[in-house]
């Protein structure tokens, strides 16, 4: 299931899960088992991002997108759910190796990883592994511009996923937040352009 009602499926469930562990707080369990077990299998089976439908469209607005590193394609998918034009591609698209595996993909997901192929299409990275982009992003050829969705609230600070790369071709033109994440967390949006 892609869709609970309006909102994407992971969102409905984060934020169920994230009542549950507070009822367990504010009843003297500091730790609920079944609740991180249950954030284990969703995100093997959804992606690392809870990303909510206003911010799909704003990501949309930028279209047409290509992501890469889609793993199964939950986002791609959401995406072209609200009308986006989106191409998506990973070094590993069955997500076995990265540990996201055992579904069924959720979007035609090509192999590729991110030193493949530049097109025209505006890049979307979600959750990118750290440093994973770097060779790409240092190519003559990068992008003037790129999408980046992590739960990072300083995109310059050196443990960002994405910053070692990102800091020395590109800077932050845009910010939002997805309001919806594990605990309460949530994931930033960043347009990013090349300085």
């Amino acid at each position: 299931m892609a869709w609970h009602g309006s909102e994407p499926a992971y969102v409905a469930w984060v934020n169920q899960l994230a009542a549950e562990h507070e009822q367990a707080s504010e009843g003297g369990s500091h730790h609920s088992m079944s609740s991180e077990v249950q954030c284990a299998g969703l995100l093997r089976h959804y992606g690392e991002s809870a990303i909510t439908r206003s911010a799909l469209q704003r990501i949309g607005s930028h279209g047409p997108l290509h992501e890469y590193g889609a793993g199964l394609g939950y986002v791609a998918r959401l995406l072209s759910d609200t009308g986006t034009d989106i191409v998506a591609s990973d070094p590993d698209p069955t997500g076995n190796a990265t540990g996201h595996g055992g579904g069924e993909p959720w979007f035609q997901v090509r192999q590729g990883g991110y030193g493949d192929e530049l097109d025209d299409r505006m890049p979307l990275l979600v959750w990118p592994f750290q440093n994973a982009p770097h060779a790409w992003l240092a190519q003559p050829r990068r992008p003037p511009r790129l999408i980046v969705v992590d739960g990072r609230p300083d995109p310059y600070h050196e443990f960002n996923n994405v910053a070692p790369s990102l800091i020395s071709f590109y800077e932050v033109l845009e910010e939002w937040s997805t309001n919806a994440g594990w605990r309460q967390t949530p994931d930033f949006v960043r347009l990013w352009g090349r300085r």
